[in-house]
């Protein structure tokens, strides 16, 4: 009876060994996670399979800091990455692929006395003071730091959101269903911060109530603390009114409206530039809620008149700041740039600003550094994107 026992027993452990171990490395983990990031994470349905080296997690949660909404930082549903157990004896963590299922990220910007605060810059000094408020650990004698290589994350139907409430007028961007691949991450970044080897391509829809088609790709280097990149994107057909926050502060009431949107960025050492295309179609606007006779020194008239009679007004957009400086905001120097070259455009006597994209890209050449950045396998960005489901279109 005994050995039928010890028999049964082994087999419900063998059976049963992953749901039990990640039940308990569950546990540990939440723990760990909560207390390095101030921030409660979840974790459902974690399995380790030491046999194959794979771990599952049916739902990773991290919840947002006080003071924020009651929505998750970060949501996943589902979670799935092979690990090599062997690379851990020599302090490294060797993952070939990292499959994300449904991810949503959430960005919230809200008012206080002194500066908006956002909930990434939150949680992220507190894990600075939490690291300086406990003694240094140190790494032992002949030990060296750990070392984490990722090959490829890989997203499914992911979702970004960027919420902004501490203006005047609420800002929230939504970039969702999008699928994507990061390559290449390493950590601590081996290479200079000039050097992208890492790979990113994404692609989905921009916008909540009338989602248009994006897509960016490019290259990277983000493990490191002297951010590097440079991407690529566009956006097509999308919503004007619900971009209203463009127009803040001019005496126009957008009514209707799409744009077309080519993005170039490079960011070398945090030092960002960008040039943008953007592409103004079949815009009704109407006089703001208070009314003004003019506008940078013409009638309001000739604005709308302009806005109103032209089926499509190209603009000329450059942005460029330091994304590490506390002050600098993409979204804000974007719509004062947006707002500068309309002025101009209205200015020059309805006088179409039209460039070609070899001239612009000319143009763009000579103002930004780009000899200075090392992108490992350039011929990346000349691949086609593909996803399943996703009906790849012609350049």
């Amino acid at each position: 009876m005994k050995k039928w026992t010890f028999v049964f027993i082994f087999f419900l452990l063998a059976l049963f060994h992953d749901l039990l171990i990640g039940w308990v490395a569950g546990i540990l983990l939440e723990k760990k996670l909560t207390d390095l990031f101030g921030m409660p994470v979840q974790i459902q349905g974690l399995r380790v399979d030491f046999f194959k080296g794979c771990i599952k997690a049916s739902r990773v949660t991290f919840r947002n800091p006080p003071d924020f909404s009651q929505r998750p930082h970060l949501d996943i549903e589902g979670l799935q990455f092979d690990i090599r157990w062997r690379a851990l004896c020599d302090r490294r963590v060797d993952i070939d692929t990292v499959h994300l299922n449904r991810p949503f990220y959430l960005i919230e910007r809200i008012p206080t006395r002194e500066t908006p605060r956002n909930n990434v810059k939150t949680w992220y000094r507190r894990i600075k003071a939490r690291k300086s408020a406990r003694p240094p650990a140190g790494t032992p004698s002949g030990l060296k730091k750990w070392q984490v290589s990722v090959k490829k994350f890989v997203l499914h139907e992911g979702t970004f959101i960027f919420d902004d409430v501490s203006g005047r007028q609420r800002r929230t961007f939504v970039f969702q269903k999008f699928e994507g691949a990061l390559s290449d991450f390493t950590w601590p970044a081996s290479p200079p911060p000039s050097v992208l080897k890492q790979k990113v391509v994404l692609q989905g829809f921009f916008g909540d109530q009338k989602p248009a088609p994006f897509w960016i790709r490019g290259n990277a280097n983000f493990s490191t603390s002297q951010v590097s990149f440079r991407l690529d994107g566009e956006i097509e057909e999308g919503d004007l009114v619900e971009q209203k926050s463009l127009w803040e502060g001019l005496p126009v009431e957008i009514q209707r409206g799409t744009f077309d949107l080519k993005l170039r960025t490079i960011c070398l050492r945090k030092q960002f530039y960008s040039h943008s295309y953007l592409t103004l179609k079949s815009v009704k606007v109407a006089a703001g809620s208070s009314p003004t006779d003019k506008i940078w020194g013409m009638p309001v008239s000739v604005l709308l008149t302009l806005l109103e009679n032209e089926k499509r007004i190209y603009l000329k957009v450059p942005v460029h700041g330091d994304i590490s400086d506390p002050q600098f905001e993409f979204w804000r120097a974007f719509r004062e740039a947006f707002q500068e070259s309309l002025k101009q455009r209205a200015q020059g006597g309805i006088k179409l600003i039209v460039e070609t994209p070899a001239k612009l890209a000319g143009q763009i050449g000579k103002i930004m550094p780009w000899d200075n950045l090392k992108i490992a396998k350039s011929s990346f960005l000349k691949q086609p994107i593909t996803f399943p489901g996703w009906k790849q279109k012609s350049n």
